[in-house]
């Protein structure tokens, strides 16, 4: 299967980063973005458009009504639903999207091709490009809120599109803004979520429905007998009409009873040696060429078929490799594919039932071992190979296939991961109706261990994810290695609001992160993220600012907020600074108080704070803090002098700096003996007198840890003997740090990149390279970036094997806790809700004392990534659950977006159990799990 090994002929296949979506278009250009509705209005709309005038009325009746909102248009199959919406598109120019253009179920496919239509029409994308935000639910929703009504757009197929949880099909707003109208097309026995939509039945049989078909009929075909045959079914008159034109059929033919008599009729008259092609174009998950079906049906006669028999019922759109057929309609495809006949079904429904879903399946399986045996993998077999595996019944070859690391790394570098993550999904699916199954029968489950093994993939890639800090990832784009729109895509795919805003906000993605700010619980992460976007967005900065301050007032850790105070302090109003400063004088602890008040402007309250710092070493860093702004300079100086200890001369070398006698006063400094913190001391004078370097180095060489804030005073040579005896970390950390002040840096970055990349602890060695990464040259910037990209992603080597045991007190009492649930709730509500900590203590003490079905309770309230909480619902699940509910709740656990440690932790906690429910093997098949996932991310 040399699928297995083939990735467009390279062998040296990176995989960096387990980015959930790679690849996924950010800033493209509008035309990229825009898809063409022309030839589907064309194909659709051919014979022109006949009657509905009174759904067309009902349809202007709602948007007349209504403020904003969804009208629905459901119908059968074939009742003329994508012709209305055609029109719609055509006559008003409403902007579009269908769900038969190619991958038009895709959300992201659909919300950029409205969002570019609505660009160009609305003029907001003067340069071209369209935001890549635009093209997400979040960013759909915000880039709708800010158009002028009236704004109408017309969906056609909600029933094939994806579905994003809560929200509409394609990942539409549940809600939509003022003047915004969405007027869209399903199939009877799909509807979209909600029921605050109205919807208006297009029934075949409706008198109306059947009068315009028989009115279109005269007007196209006048001759054409039996049209009342048709009975109001709009897709059967096209096929007719097709037929006529290819010279298939003359107008005076007698027409079957109904279209499923009419589709068994024209099945019977095509040769049977087209019927491979004729599967193979109904199990098709995309249009294919006709030298790509030749191949996949063995059919070499594909293409004159295609353009002749089989042309009246087929949709043919321009591809990269020629013209691309597929079904026309839905209902053939399906009729294809074999509808089983029902209980009242004729004999002959059941002949092509069987020969039929034969067929189908028939054309899967030569799918399969078309690609499995290929020398190549093309984007087809990365999108859909897994579901024609399953089609095909050949789960176990799909079993070995996702087990390949080359699989995964064929999907990185086409940027399918996504595609794999499906595949993954239904590989899962099958070993979880085999574990059902077994337990059900009460017998041995061995299939629970290919299920946990598909999980540990997920959290392995999950994990690689969640370790690539905001700052690598903005690295990665601006050294060229990642593109904007992948970085975006990788943000999204972050388990938390906090993770996804930090990494959003540092591309400068303001919407998007905004909208995942919106969601943090805690006050300070909020204020985070937002400070980090007022810089770089000065058209929203008073907005941010705002938004900023706000979220500081529910800040109840002191330091944090006066941090956040002093963060924010540049960009507030006049009217903010008083707010500010009200927030500030709240704080209770001297040292965070005099913090926020010197970075506010209240120096008299500043130096009031200072005076109540108890720390002589803080009170001395508070002090230096306040030297360039301070007034009262007597005052200051006066506490300084109090000092009694060596950070005094801290203190007073900062305020010497706006002295009269400021020289003579630092040369005293300068002599005064140092025994304790010389390195810190010595380092601070040096930035205020230059004859203090010399005794700085000194200090420096027995206290390396102090060379980075001097590395700017200094020469390479004075670095390099300060640093004859620092770690690899702290070598790199300063000659970076010295680098970025020296005009020819060449040689110090080289020495600086020798150093990081020796450094052994893979978390340091990844923040180092980051750091250094910009100053460097093209290409070795480019190899700083994938080593620290390796490096963040590597697995720690305690976490490469299940942990020996878990300490577990097991219950105290079963039925007497005097404490329920719902109490509990209102127990953390008085709290801090919002308190991750609080939660899980409160959690975690509840636990010993739940029953199987309150676990699932306590989950839904456990914060993310607990993993003490998490093994500890997993041990009192195998102490109260039976075998089916304890696997329902590992399940939980499982595939909550964990990441591979807290994975492996939570099958440590639940080996015991597993061994008796999958098999006595159960501790060797997942070492060679782990085994594996290590092998492919290490």
């Amino acid at each position: 299967m040399s699928v297995w090994n083939s990735v467009e002929g390279r062998a040296d296949v990176v995989v960096q980063a387990g980015t959930l979506i790679f690849g996924a278009t950010g800033d493209v250009p509008v035309g990229e973005a825009v898809r063409s509705l022309d030839p589907v209005c064309a194909d659709v709309l051919r014979d022109g458009f006949t009657g509905r005038r009174w759904l067309i009325e009902r349809i202007d009746g709602f948007l007349a009504a209504r403020p904003s909102g969804y009208l629905w248009i459901e119908g059968d199959a074939g009742v003329g639903k994508t012709a209305l919406a055609a029109h719609l598109v055509r006559e008003r120019g409403w902007p579009g999207h269908f769900s038969r253009l190619t991958r038009g179920g895709s959300a992201k496919v659909a919300l950029r091709n409205l969002a570019g239509q609505l660009a160009v029409a609305r003029g907001l994308a003067p340069d071209g490009l369209l935001p890549g935000r635009w093209g997400t639910p979040e960013g759909f929703e915000t880039l709708l809120a800010r158009l002028a009504p009236p704004v109408v757009l017309v969906v056609d197929g909600a029933d094939e599109a994806e579905r994003v949880p809560g929200a509409q099909p394609w990942g539409l707003p549940n809600e939509l803004p003022a003047g915004v109208f969405v007027v869209g097309t399903y199939r009877t026995g799909s509807p979209p979520p909600g029921s605050s939509a109205v919807v208006l039945r297009l029934a075949a049989a409706d008198p109306r429905n059947v009068a315009d078909v028989v009115a279109h009929a005269a007007r196209v075909q006048p001759d054409l007998a039996d049209v009342a045959r048709c009975g109001g079914v709009w897709i059967y008159l096209r096929y007719v009409l097709n037929e006529i034109r290819q010279g298939l059929r003359a107008a005076s033919d007698p027409l079957p009873a109904n279209l499923s008599r009419y589709y068994t009729g024209v099945l019977e008259s095509w040769p049977n040696s087209i019927l491979p092609l004729v599967s193979t174009l109904a199990v098709a998950g995309e249009p294919l060429s006709a030298r790509q079906l030749a191949v996949l049906s063995d059919v070499d006669s594909a293409g004159a078929h295609c353009h002749r028999t089989l042309r009246p019922f087929l949709s043919a759109t321009d591809g990269p490799d020629g013209r691309e057929f597929a079904w026309y309609h839905a209902s053939l495809r399906e009729f294809l594919t074999g509808v089983h006949p029902g209980e009242d079904g004729q004999e002959q429904d059941w002949k092509w039932w069987d020969v039929l879903s034969s067929a189908a399946t028939a054309a899967h399986d030569r799918i399969c071992s078309h690609y499995l045996a290929s020398a190549r993998t093309d984007g087809y077999a990365l999108r859909h190979l897994a579901r024609h595996l399953v089609a095909a019944g050949r789960e176990d070859d799909l079993h070995r296939l996702l087990r390949e690391p080359s699989w995964f790394a064929a999907h990185d570098h086409a940027d399918t991961i996504d595609d794999y993550l499906s595949g993954v999904a239904l590989a899962r699916a099958v070993c979880a109706r085999e574990t059902d199954r077994a337990l059900a029968a009460r017998r041995p489950a061995p299939s629970l261990c290919d299920e946990v093994r598909y999980d540990l993939m997920v959290a392995s890639i999950a994990s690689r994810t969640n370790a690539i800090s905001a700052e690598l990832v903005a690295a990665l784009v601006s050294g060229g290695v990642w593109t904007r729109a992948r970085a975006v895509a990788h943000a999204l795919r972050l388990p938390t609001a906090t993770a996804r805003a930090h990494v959003l906000a540092v591309l400068g993605v303001a919407d998007l992160a905004l909208a995942e700010a919106a969601r943090i619980e805690s006050a300070y992460a909020r204020a985070e993220v937002l400070l980090k976007l007022i810089p770089p967005d000065p058209g929203r900065r008073p907005d941010l600012v705002a938004k900023a301050l706000h979220a500081t007032a529910g800040i109840t850790g002191e330091h944090q907020r006066a941090g956040t105070l002093a963060d924010l302090a540049p960009w507030l109003t006049a009217d903010q600074r008083d707010t500010a400063l009200t927030l500030a004088r709240y704080i209770t602890q001297p040292h965070a108080r005099a913090r926020a008040l010197t970075a506010l402007g209240d120096h008299a309250g500043a130096l009031a704070a200072v005076r109540a710092i108890s720390g002589e070493k803080e009170r001395a860093e508070a002090l230096a803090a306040l030297a360039p702004r301070t007034p009262d300079l007597s005052a200051a100086l006066t506490l300084a002098h109090a000092i009694t200890g060596p950070h005094r001369l801290i203190a007073i070398a900062a305020l010497a700096s706006r002295l009269p006698d400021r020289d003579e006063v630092l040369t005293e400094l300068l002599s005064t003996p140092v025994q304790d913190h010389r390195a810190e001391i010595y380092t601070a004078l040096a930035h205020h007198l230059p004859a203090a370097i010399a005794p700085a180095l000194a200090a420096v060489t027995e206290d390396p840890s102090r060379a980075e804030a001097l590395a700017p005073l200094l020469t390479e040579p004075q670095l390099t003997e300060a640093l004859r005896t620092a770690d690899p970390r702290t070598r790199a950390h300063c000659l970076t740090t010295l680098a970025r002040h020296l005009p020819d840096p060449r040689q110090t970055l080289r020495r600086a990149h020798g150093a990081a990349k020796a450094i052994t602890d893979a978390h340091d060695r990844a923040e180092a390279l980051t750091r250094l990464a910009p100053l460097l040259p093209a290409a070795p910037r480019r190899q700083a970036l994938l080593d620290a990209l390796a490096a963040a992603t590597a697995v720690p080597p305690e976490n490469r094997d299940l942990p020996a045991g878990l300490p577990w007190p097991g219950p105290t009492r079963t039925h007497s806790w005097p404490e329920t649930l719902v109490t509990l709730s209102a127990r953390l509500r008085t709290g801090d809700p919002h308190d991750p900590r609080s939660r899980s203590a409160a959690l975690s003490d509840r636990i010993p004392h739940l029953s199987a079905t309150e676990l699932h309770d306590a989950l839904d309230a456990a914060p993310y990534g607990d993993r003490d909480l998490l093994c500890a619902v997993v041990l009192r699940a195998d102490e109260v659950a039976g075998d089916a509910e304890f696997v329902a709740l590992l399940r939980r656990v499982l595939r909550g977006g964990i990441s591979r440690a807290t994975c492996t932790a939570v099958l440590a906690a639940a080996l015991g159990r597993l061994g008796q429910v999958a098999g006595e093997d159960v501790a060797d098949r997942l070492g060679d799990a782990l085994a594996d996932v290590h092998r492919w991310w290490p």
